[in-house]
């Protein structure tokens, strides 16, 4: 598959490597990061701070926590997420970080690192544990 510049400069070497060698229904599955600048994301986190004596409980201040960054995330990359699903992948993670696993057809993929919302790719490996074995 033929990529872009533009497409190549959102991409680690392995993912660029599996893509450009892809058929485009084959599957991709990836870790893509979203949304505007760090710096963007980083001042409407610090904009949503919450001060623990507000709450009367801890348990009422890690769920206003938690809702407060899931709006965060949502406002910053939710129009993106929309656009990803409308490109028939299949999207995992994405509620409280900017971080998600895309799995869908590679030329779906490569439309997807042409969204303004899509910063960073990464092919998505399995990790095996060294040592690990049955668990008894």
């Amino acid at each position: 598959m033929q990529l872009t510049d533009d497409q190549r400069a959102k991409l680690d070497d392995e993912l660029r490597a599996c893509l450009e060698a892809a058929d485009d229904g084959q599957t991709i599955r990836a870790i893509v990061t979203l949304g505007q600048s760090q710096d963007s994301y980083n001042a409407a986190v610090a904009a949503s701070r919450l001060d623990p004596r507000d709450f009367p409980s801890r348990t009422d201040y890690r769920r206003a926590m938690i809702d407060s960054q899931k709006s965060t995330v949502e406002s910053n990359v939710g129009e993106t997420l929309k656009q990803l699903r409308q490109l028939d992948l299949v999207l995992e993670g994405g509620s409280t970080t900017h971080t998600v696993v895309v799995v869908g057809p590679a030329a779906s993929f490569a439309k997807s690192l042409m969204l303004s919302g899509v910063r960073h790719a990464e092919l998505d490996q399995e990790i095996s544990l060294a040592g690990a074995g049955p668990t008894i």
